[in-house]
């Protein structure tokens, strides 16, 4: 149950994120599929950076030095991760939901230098802050809940696939 409260702990803070940071620059804007309040690529990340750390963590490197294998490992994977979640969005539901065809480096639009440097400052961020600080809250997050989040993913999910079907017949 620790790490499904895990997924949708950072799912949903991404989305928030996303929302707040859009609302802010005054530009509409969704990034996710699904209609809840989450956003499951940031759920996956999540796990990566939380494996990429504590992997690296292992060799009992010197802090400087762990930090940056931290970055630069986390750079290039969210990064791929990135890519693949676009090119899987854009195949699965013809709808692209970024494009930084505008920015440094991009390839296809998906990814690029600048948002892939932030990517790596927010894995450091959630790895070293955000995730010591929540974890006795996500330990503490009672079983019926977690199987109502689970529950309403699942049909978020489901009526998404719905969808995009429906949509490709029309």
């Amino acid at each position: 149950m620790y790490l499904i409260n895990c997924f949708f702990f950072f799912a949903i803070l991404g989305f928030l994120f996303e929302s707040l940071f859009f609302i802010f620059i005054k530009k509409p804007y969704n990034s996710s599929v699904l209609f809840g309040p989450w956003t499951t690529v940031y759920g996956i990340a999540f796990f990566i950076i939380t494996a990429i750390g504590n992997k690296i963590k292992r060799y009992h490197l010197k802090k400087g030095l762990e930090v940056f294998l931290i970055f630069l490992l986390n750079v290039i994977v969210l990064s791929i991760l990135e890519f693949v979640s676009g090119e899987l969005i854009l195949s699965f539901s013809k709808v692209r939901y970024w494009n930084y065809e505008n920015l440094t480096w991009n390839i296809d639009g998906f990814i690029c230098l600048e948002i892939s440097i932030f990517w790596g400052l927010c894995s450091l961020l959630i790895y070293y802050f955000i995730y010591p600080k929540v974890q006795k809250f996500l330990h503490k997050i009672p079983k019926w809940i977690t199987f109502l989040f689970i529950i309403l993913y699942v049909f978020d999910v489901l009526f998404m696939i719905y969808k995009s079907f429906y949509n490709s017949f029309l």
